[in-house]
């Protein structure tokens, strides 16, 4: 757990100097799977650890997208709400 903290902390030190958020964010998400499939075992450069990567990505990204579609929901919810509390307020309701 220590090392994987150790892995984390190193890797964002590093990202001091990355361009953008998106890099740093990206930067944070590898060191963190790397030290996730470290940590479970598995040894860099072998299949094993190669799969694990790819599905740490996989959850990742499934995540990302459901966050990003309840996020659309919420929008979409909002926009609804103001375009009634518009029409209400043009009927003098």
């Amino acid at each position: 757990m220590v090392r994987s903290l150790a892995l984390v902390l190193t890797a964002l030190v590093a990202l001091a100097g990355c361009a953008t958020w998106g890099e740093a964010r990206r930067a944070a998400a590898d060191a963190k799977a790397d030290a996730k499939c470290r940590e479970l075992g598995f040894k860099p450069g072998t299949e094993g650890y190669g799969n694990c990567r790819l599905q740490l990505e996989q959850i990742r990204a499934t995540n990302r997208a459901a966050s990003e579609a309840e996020w659309a929901g919420i929008q979409a919810r909002r926009a609804k709400k103001a375009a009634d509390d518009a029409a209400a307020a043009s009927r003098g309701y």
